[in-house]
């Protein structure tokens, strides 16, 4: 009899037939099952971060293009300051911002100048319905 036999009888202890077989294919499948999760979770999560960061450019970008037309709006009012449609056209535009303070200050100054303004009395039961 072998050593390994031996103290295994000895002992008494009798180690089932697919022990070795858990301990080194068992885990190594487990790893690779591991891994191949890890690379499907990084995989999703980097998609999702691209569609964030996409959304993010698209967002950012309309705010930059809103911010030249209030730029500009704003030249044609400081040239004309009775002009109602640059005053609504910048009552708008920080409707859309959702800085609902100054569009209110805009929408305020449009009625001034045009009492009977059909658009800027809806933009203002908007605004009432924020609470503004």
């Amino acid at each position: 009899m072998s050593k390994k036999t031996s103290s295994k009888i000895k002992s008494g202890i009798q180690f089932p037939s697919n022990y070795r077989v858990i301990t080194e294919r068992g885990i190594s499948f487990l790893s690779l099952i591991a891994i191949l999760i890890l690379i499907l979770l990084i995989f999703l999560l980097s998609f999702n971060l691209i569609q964030d960061y996409q959304e993010y450019r698209k967002i950012s970008l309309e705010r930059q293009n809103i911010n030249v037309k209030i730029n500009s709006w704003s030249s044609i009012l400081d040239k004309f300051p009775g002009y109602s449609d640059a005053s609504f056209n910048m009552a708008v535009l920080y409707y859309q911002l959702n800085d609902f303070e100054k569009a209110k200050t805009y929408l305020d100054k449009t009625l001034i100048f045009d009492p009977n303004y059909p658009q800027a009395q809806k933009l203002g039961s908007e605004l009432k319905k924020r609470g503004f």
